[in-house]
């Protein structure tokens, strides 16, 4: 995607792939570095995409695991509801990944092994100013959030009006304001042995 793209044109000399963590298309003891950003949360077997990322480096190769923990996501705005719709939102999310404390297990699961060294878990705040969207928020993401909030409300955990005025806000509809997101981000380290 457009990600692929910017780390090709500020890094040039260096190959970037983007692929299935299951089927890496590099040869095994081959890659340099192995980066994996919000793909933990939906692997369904954690130990065996490790395992496939581990492989693919190099002896000395580093890898670096980016993924978000829903349970620390606070959202800032005026609106009343909107709080208490995006916790509900992080919950109903938290309770559909097959892996909803993906780094922290990574973190473990990486220790366990003999071919891995310096082994790193780093917390990072995000903040995210929704300022910075344009007008108009894409369909898929009210689409997807909106059903995310339908299941909260479903299951009695959400006020509809509570995810009403979260879907007005992110659609900016005319009278409210933008919201501050804040979450972090855990990223694991490590080094093949």
């Amino acid at each position: 995607g457009a990600s692929i793209a910017a780390a090709r044109e500020l890094h040039p000399f260096a190959d970037f792939v983007q692929a299935d963590v299951l089927e890496l298309p590099v040869a095994e003891g081959e890659a340099h570095a192995v980066f994996a950003s919000r793909l933990l949360t939906y692997c369904q077997d954690l130990e065996l995409s490790l395992t496939s990322m581990v492989s693919a480096l190099k002896p000395g190769g580093v890898g670096l695991l980016c993924d978000e923990d829903a349970r620390t996501m606070q959202v800032l705005c005026g609106v009343d509801g909107v709080a208490r719709a995006a916790a509900a939102r992080a919950s109903v999310i938290e309770s559909a990944v097959p892996q909803p404390f993906a780094a922290l297990k990574a973190r473990s699961a990486l220790l366990r092994r003999p071919d891995v060294r310096d082994v790193k878990l780093e917390a990072r705040t995000v903040v995210v100013f929704d300022t910075h969207r344009p007008a108009g928020t894409d369909e898929i993401t009210v689409n997807t959030d909106a059903q995310l909030l339908t299941q909260a409300v479903k299951r009695g955990a959400l006020a509809e009006k509570d995810a009403g005025s979260y879907l007005a806000t992110i659609r900016r509809e005319v009278g409210t304001p933008s919201m501050i997101q804040i979450a972090t981000l855990l990223q694991v380290s490590f080094t093949k042995a």
